[in-house]
């Protein structure tokens, strides 16, 4: 069990802004899609982005969710690309700090038809400060994977009580022991699966490979 997260949170947005900034600066990386294209009902990315996002994207353009959610949405440049693949769904997030919401909005200059739907609370609470409905696509990209066992259960959990139909996770399954038991355990209603279009198939591991990141599809049981 994990009993300490990996960032003191209070402190994270200088931490995480300076990091982007990085990515700019030293990766051939984007983080906006400009472009993109069909085939053979497959989402074609022009842009050079990290495959941990090309496979979010992906699975949102495939399902075609009238409603998506981000669970720690940082900076905010998901909830602009996904806006651009799904220009008629309901775009909504949550994060754990104001400066958080405040450093994204501005990073991805998010308009106010998805800040409207912003709102700012800690997400591995039991009880949460805010009630958000329902959305179809629920989603946390390297989130859940910082977190303390007990916290990142409760995440987990809380995903699940807002989502009517699916749970997406992008996350580094080697940072929590057991990971796929947890996501099952704390997910009971939903389906487990791992999705492979761009990352890694994480459940046919290369030991000597560099990726730790899976991809893994929660569906909601009929």
């Amino acid at each position: 069990m994990k009993t300490n997260d990996e960032y003191v949170w209070i402190n994270y947005t200088k931490e995480y802004s300076g990091q982007l900034k990085q990515i700019e600066q030293e990766d051939d990386q984007t983080f906006f899609i400009t472009e993109f294209e069909e085939n053979s009902g497959e989402i074609i990315f022009k842009d050079p982005l990290h495959v941990n996002w090309k496979e979010l994207y992906a699975a949102v353009y495939d399902l075609k969710p009238e409603s998506v959610f981000e669970c720690g949405f940082g900076g905010c440049y998901h909830l602009k690309n996904i806006s651009k693949i799904l220009p008629d769904a309901k775009i909504s997030g949550t994060d754990l700090l104001q400066t958080q919401m405040d450093f994204g909005v501005e990073f991805s200059k998010i308009p106010d038809s998805i800040k409207d739907n912003m709102c700012v609370m800690d997400f591995s609470q039991t009880s949460l400060k805010h009630d958000v409905g329902q959305h179809e696509f629920v989603y946390s990209q390297a989130v859940v994977m910082h977190l303390n066992t007990e916290k990142g259960k409760q995440f987990l959990k809380n995903m699940g009580k807002i989502s009517s139909k699916y749970v997406f996770l992008m996350e580094g399954y080697k940072n929590h022991e057991n990971f796929f038991d947890m996501v099952k355990e704390c997910l009971p209603d939903f389906e487990f699966s791992v999705v492979h279009k761009h990352v890694s198939n994480c459940l046919e591991e290369d030991p000597n490979g560099p990726n730790f990141s899976c991809g893994i599809l929660m569906t909601r049981k009929s």
